[in-house]
């Protein structure tokens, strides 16, 4: 690859914000999990689950949103 080749920040970004997603999504599940299992228990670990499993759910709808957003405008020039 030469030094002046095209980049693809678009491409790039994406792939960055993918990336970022996903290590937010394993850190709240490993760090926060762990740290409910250290302090509570594995019984309060297997209680908090459905609450941290929810909020990953909000992460990955707000995520969606964004993007489903960002692609309509692209494709519509708004």
């Amino acid at each position: 690859m030469s030094k002046n080749a095209p980049t693809d920040n678009r491409r790039d970004r994406k792939r960055f914000d993918r990336n970022l997603l996903i290590l937010v999504v394993l850190t709240f599940l490993f760090l926060g999990g762990g740290l409910i299992t250290l302090i509570y228990g594995v019984g309060g670990l297997l209680g908090a689950l459905p609450c941290l499993m929810g909020g990953i759910f909000v992460m990955l709808l707000l995520w969606g949103f964004f993007t489903l957003s960002e692609r309509l405008t692209d494709r519509f020039d708004v």
